[in-house]
């Protein structure tokens, strides 16, 4: 019998992780904007490190991959 909120659950798992590899340097940037507010750099004019979009990009992937896990967990259940 197939899992109807499995395949559910990790679809969308799968498609944020799809969207976050994709916008990954819209998402670190961000996040910096986040982390400028109280200090004296202005929000705008931060840039993410090649190293935390990278990171970004590698944990999306993960977070694709473990949905697809469950997916096909849904699948054989």
């Amino acid at each position: 019998m197939v899992a109807i909120g499995g395949i559910v659950v990790g679809t969308v798992l799968v498609g944020l992780g799809l969207l976050g590899v994709r916008h990954a340097y819209g998402i670190t940037r961000f996040h910096e904007q986040l982390d400028a507010i109280g200090s004296t750099r202005s929000a705008g004019t931060v840039e993410p490190a090649e190293w935390n979009v990278t990171l970004t990009k590698l944990l999306s992937g993960c977070l694709s991959a473990m949905g697809g896990v469950v997916v096909l967990l849904a699948i054989v259940e």
